[in-house]
């Protein structure tokens, strides 16, 4: 429009005349650039001959030159659609469109087109002001009534390009845009109409070596623009793309040397430096440098609210990993409610929700996405029906939702029903390995491991579960291998940090304490008493082994006088696959009294566990008969059962052989069930029958000839707060009994007992409780109360 002006022969033509001269000069100082001053002549000369109409329609098309469209605009006031010359009348009807004065604008190119119906510029300002004002239909229509040789001028092909990006139809516009440039390859209009509708297509590379070819088609700020589009898409494609392992990396690495290197220009201005820093928050995250991610986060220095949920999630999942739930879920909400239709938010916010410990919210969000999202995909028009990936993924967040608060029955029902309608998908099989590891289930963990690996040897998630059930299962050897290849080149992803971690206690010292101390209201096993054990526990020596070293300390006062027992000694532990077992050799602290205890357990299957003892000089010898010189030799084999990590019982039988030529035989039957699992509470029930035997009963210590007891209880576990290895816990247990023995009426007999727990660390927990029971022994009631306490240190 402006060389169209700037060509028009009316204005300011060499006429003769002081007036015409000055007229004519100061058109051409507004054609060198100085709009100001040929205003102020302008102004002068129509002060002086304000009927004289030339200088006003000169004025008004200097005014459009510069760019003051409102003052243009206020002049058409003074002049007549009918009779003001064209190129005045299109300069008002551009002020016009550029001020969204659409009616007005459509008024004077209606105008123009009357006079002349071959006026291009005309027909093509009348169809864009339509498609600015967004009547389409408008648009096309004064496009088509143009004549048909006409339809092919590039003036026209420019306004088709123009309605069609107008109408968001990118890439409709961006053929109209290559059909000029392959008739007019120089045209600068539609080089950089192709250049726009690139970026607008996500294709912002080849933008901007369009760009780079053509210099000049694109302003210094719009290259900067394309040039942080290329590295925000390298970002989002860095950290989705498959790399080889050792260079998966390189495109986010790629991508945040770009956006250092853009925002190190001095010319930058604010907006777009804002912009390059909240990619850089999304590619330091994609890139795990969670740190810094939060750094560049926290000094942005600008309201959240105007922050996009890009990268308020970019920022979230930071703060995840660094295990600061509460702050990122809160940015993750942020993110969500702007872009409540973005499902990939959501499911980040998921896992806010579960590290967070808000089970209700995680379950209902993968509840909602369930209902929300259509369980298969078809193409419109085609009779092809594919499997939906983000409903697929829903389904798994709310199985996993029911196993990281416990209802992993449920879970594993879940994972089961899903896996019969796609029995081919890796992600449901391997996380129902997972259920099943969680359950204790090794044997049918690993074999569904196995089966995920068969077909998808490199599915990280896999390998890291596949590698902690290798790690309880005591497969040292292979999980040594598998972390050696996850560490060179995932160590900085979250599941696998985990796992060495993990690994890391493992291979640590241990100590291990456990003490009682109380009294009781008879003698039978002593009034004040008290027992502490300890145990150390090297690092692992060639992977199976551990030594050990230990004490005992037992006390009891009786009436005849107070005893006290101690022991110390060391051994040898061995852990591998199905078989732990042990080796102990002890001694009394005082000297001699040396013994020796062998212990052996295996585990058949997932349902099945036996184990054996052997000890001679034994810690369950009586204190009492101790005292009197008698010492005791124990040998006992048990079963255990368990059917889930909620339903288990056990058998063990047991032979105690005394100095004096008495001997013992004991049985001991017990089974639990929880039949209430929460993500803050757990309820349920246990039983257990005992009885005993004794060759003898005119002996120094309780030695009941005969008796059985018989009990039921429940257990409460209240988890009062939970914070990745953080936990603290309340436990509450009672029992009731009857218990009989030979020769005297049968009794009943009760304990209660409360513990608290507490995990500081994956390295540091304890115990501490108290304890209070009413037992009954030849026919006497005692009652006891008793404090415990214990920790377990990995260091």
């Amino acid at each position: 429009m402006i060389a169209a002006t700037i060509g028009a022969p009316g204005i300011a033509a060499g006429e003769s005349g002081t007036a015409s001269w000055s007229r004519e000069a100061a058109v051409e100082i507004a054609r060198e650039g100085n709009f100001d001053e040929a205003l102020r002549r302008l102004g002068e000369l129509r002060d002086a001959a304000p009927a004289d109409p030339r200088l006003l329609h000169d004025e008004t098309v200097v005014l459009t030159w510069a760019g003051r469209d409102r003052l243009a605009f206020g002049n058409a006031a003074s002049l007549s659609v009918e009779t003001t010359p064209d190129y005045v009348a299109k300069a008002v009807a551009r002020s016009a469109r550029n001020l969204g004065e659409f009616e007005a604008a459509t008024r004077w190119y209606t105008a123009l087109l009357d006079r002349d119906m071959a006026d291009l510029d005309a027909r093509r300002g009348l169809a864009m002001t339509a498609a600015d004002a967004g009547d389409f239909t408008a648009a096309w229509g004064v496009l088509d009534a143009a004549a048909p040789a006409e339809r092919n001028d590039v003036t026209l092909l420019l306004t088709e390009a123009y309605i069609l990006e107008r109408e968001r139809r990118y890439l409709e516009a961006l053929a109209s845009y290559q059909r000029i440039t392959e008739v007019a390859p120089d045209n600068k209009p539609a080089l950089r109409g192709t250049a726009l509708m690139l970026r607008a297509v996500l294709m912002p590379r080849q933008a901007l070596a369009l760009a780079n070819r053509h210099p000049g088609i694109l302003s210094d700020e719009e290259t900067v623009n394309l040039e942080a589009d290329v590295a925000a898409l390298q970002i989002r494609y860095g950290s989705q793309s498959w790399y080889p392992d050792a260079r998966r990396h390189e495109g986010t690495d790629t991508a945040l040397a770009k956006v250092d290197e853009l925002l190190a220009r001095p010319d930058l201005d604010a907006d777009m430096a804002l912009r390059l820093r909240y990619d850089r928050i999304v590619a330091l995250a994609n890139r795990r440098r969670a740190t810094e991610a939060i750094t560049e986060f926290e000094n942005l220095g600008v309201d959240h609210a105007v922050i996009p949920s890009y990268a308020l999630a970019a920022a979230g999942m930071a703060y995840l990993s660094e295990r600061q739930a509460d702050t990122a879920r809160r940015l993750l909400e942020q993110a969500v409610a702007r872009d409540p239709g973005n499902f990939q938010l959501k499911f980040q916010l998921f896992f806010a929700y579960t590290d967070s410990r808000e089970a209700k919210r995680a379950i209902d969000l993968a509840g909602e996405l369930l209902a929300t999202l259509p369980e298969t995909n078809r193409v419109p028009g085609s009779k092809v029906v594919k499997g939906n990936r983000d409903y697929l993924r829903a389904a798994i967040m709310f199985g996993l939702a029911q196993a990281y608060f416990y209802e992993l029955e449920d879970s594993q029902r879940h994972f089961e029903r899903l896996l019969v309608k796609a029995p081919h998908n890796t992600d449901i099989r391997h996380e129902l390995a997972n259920v099943y590891r969680w359950r204790g289930w090794l044997d049918r963990s690993l074999s569904e491991y196995a089966q995920v690996l068969t077909v998808e040897p490199d599915l990280m998630s896999a390998r890291v579960g596949n590698a902690h059930a290798r790690l309880d299962y005591g497969d040292y050897a292979t999980v040594e291998r598998e972390l050696h290849v996850l560490g060179e080149y995932y160590d900085d992803e979250p599941i696998v940090k985990n796992l060495l971690q993990r690994w890391r206690v493992h291979n640590r010292q241990e100590l291990v304490t456990n003490a009682r101390f109380g009294n009781s209201s008879g003698p039978t096993f002593g009034n004040d008493q008290y027992t502490v054990d300890a145990a150390w526990y090297s690092k692992p020596l060639a992977r199976n082994f551990r030594v050990l070293l230990f004490t005992h300390d037992a006390y009891a006062d009786f009436p005849a006088g107070a005893v006290h027992r101690e022991r110390a000694g060391a051994g040898l532990e061995y852990r591998r696959m199905r078989w732990l077992a042990s080796a102990r050799v002890s001694a009394s602290r005082n000297g001699g009294e040396a013994g020796l205890r062998g212990t052996a357990n295996y585990r058949l299957s997932d349902l099945w566990k036996f184990g054996a003892v052997v000890e001679t000089q034994s810690n369950a010898n009586p204190l009492r008969g101790q005292r009197s010189g008698v010492s005791s030799d124990l040998v006992a084999v048990n079963a255990t059962w368990t059917h889930s990590e909620s339903t288990d019982a056990a058998v063990q039988l047991g032979r105690q052989d005394y100095s004096d030529g008495n001997a013992g035989t004991q049985l001991l039957l017990r089974a639990q069930h929880r039949f209430i699992n929460s993500p803050r509470f757990r309820l349920g029930v246990n039983a257990e029958f005992y009885a005993d035997e004794h060759d003898r009963d005119d002996v120094d210590y309780f030695s009941p000839l005969d008796s059985r007891g018989a009990y039921v209880g429940m257990r409460y576990d209240w988890l009062m707060t939970r914070r990745y290895d953080f936990a603290l816990t309340h436990m509450l247990a009672g029992k009731l009994g009857r218990y009989d023995q030979s020769g005297f009426d049968v009794e009943s007999t009760w304990l209660f007992d409360y513990e608290f727990q507490f995990e500081l660390n994956n390295r540091f927990s304890g115990h501490v409780g108290f304890s209070r029971r009413r037992d009954v022994f030849d026919g006497g009631r005692e009652y006891g109360t008793f404090v415990t306490g214990g920790i377990r240190w990995r260091f």
